[in-house]
């Protein structure tokens, strides 16, 4: 079921990419950040790795990251002075249950 649905976020994505509507909706460092925890729901990623990965300063995803917390779309954590973050599970348990 899990496999399922990431094979439908990937298609999901992958034709989002496509769109210009979605350029006009979301800055470029958002989408990746999406992208990202979409492909990898879960993984905590912590922010140099998240970084690393999407090939841009750690000082950029700080805005985004700031607004997918507060728009309840991803969740934070601290271990020491590391900041983590990690996809909102979007598909509770429940309804994972009944499928």
């Amino acid at each position: 079921m899990v496999a399922c649905q990431l094979r439908i976020w990937r298609i999901y994505l992958r034709h989002m990419r496509n769109k210009r509507a979605l350029d006009s909706l979301f800055p470029q460092t958002r989408q990746a950040i999406l992208t990202a925890t979409l492909l990898q729901p879960d993984r905590w990623w912590y922010l140099s790795d998240l970084a690393k990965y999407l090939r841009v300063p750690p000082s950029s995803l700080q805005r985004e990251l700031a607004a997918l917390v507060s728009a309840n779309i991803l969740r934070r954590r601290r271990d020491g002075n590391r900041g983590f973050c990690q996809l909102v599970e979007l598909i509770s348990s429940q309804d994972k249950q009944r499928h």
